[in-house]
């Protein structure tokens, strides 16, 4: 399976989570793709489904009935979904912690990431964060 994307932390590009085509869950549950570890993140907060071969692109993030929310790009998504884009701001919860949408981590003007890790779901995940079957950094 072939990564198609990454959720970037806005505030620290070095860390990012892998995104591959289909539907990737996340939440606090160990059951989720990518695991957040915050208390204003549901168990099973949100999905963002992706399909790259659809012309043009199809990609969505759906809110699950999360507590505190799904933002996409300060937007509140509160049980429902909305089309992103490439370039796209995510945050899931009242977290401070906001991704953005890349498609490719050397984008200009917001450095190059000196190295790049192959992982089930992410890579160098800020502290707080974590996924179901490994943290590497």
């Amino acid at each position: 399976m072939s990564v198609v994307g990454y959720l970037r932390d806005v505030a620290d590009p070095e860390n990012y989570f892998e995104i591959f085509a289909g539907r990737v869950t996340v939440g606090r549950a160990e059951s989720n793709d990518i695991k957040i570890a915050s208390r204003s993140v549901s168990s099973h907060h949100a999905e963002l489904e992706i399909e790259p071969s659809a012309r043009p692109p199809k990609m969505v993030v759906t809110d699950m009935g999360s507590r505190n929310a799904t933002f996409v790009n300060e937007v509140r998504l509160l049980g429902s979904n909305r089309p992103v884009s490439w370039g796209d701001v995510v945050r899931f919860g009242y977290d401070t912690v906001t991704y953005r949408l890349v498609q490719d981590l050397d984008v200009p003007g917001r450095g190059k990431t000196p190295h790049h890790f192959s992982a089930p779901y992410h890579a160098c995940a800020p502290a707080l964060f974590f996924s179901a079957t490994q943290r590497l950094c």
